[in-house]
């Protein structure tokens, strides 16, 4: 799988170069996996033990969203997870993973929805229109050679 943040021509580049037989992996919808903490933030949050948590992550099943001073979705933390506050998504540029050779598109599951995203996903790779996204919600920046939280016009 390639790097989140990697780019379209990065990509193409790369994959011009694989060796035959060999499958391509983007990530292509979700929120971004940033980073990762030996301590788990919803434990924290509640101030309990990681291993005494009592599964108080099943309260947050999307994570717990982070806001900047100005009160900007910025963050959201799940577990022992950072992730972006925007849902990732290439669902507009299904015909430019296909120029670049990506074989396999990876979605990252929400507490719900995600099947309406593969159905939209699937139609839209049999040749249906992508599915409106919400431009204050969405973002496919990296794909574009641009910060990531951005959305290509």
């Amino acid at each position: 799988m390639a790097p989140i943040e990697s780019s379209r021509a990065i990509v193409q580049g790369v994959l011009g170069e694989r060796p035959e037989g060999m499958e391509a992996e983007v990530f292509a919808h979700g929120r971004l996996p940033l980073a990762y903490s030996a301590r788990c933030f919803t434990a924290r949050r509640y101030n309990l033990q990681k291993e005494s948590c009592a599964w108080r992550c099943l309260e947050h099943p999307d994570g717990l969203l982070l806001r900047t001073r100005e009160g900007q979705p910025f963050l959201v933390l799940n577990g022992v997870q950072t992730q972006s506050a925007k849902v990732y998504s290439l669902a507009r540029d299904l015909a430019t993973l296909r120029e670049a050779g990506v074989d396999l598109l990876r979605v990252s599951p929400q507490s719900s929805g995600t099947v309406e995203v593969l159905r939209s996903l699937r139609a839209a790779l049999d040749g249906a229109a992508p599915p409106a996204e919400d431009a204050a919600q969405t973002c496919d920046g990296f794909w574009h050679g641009r910060p990531g939280l951005e959305l290509a016009a």
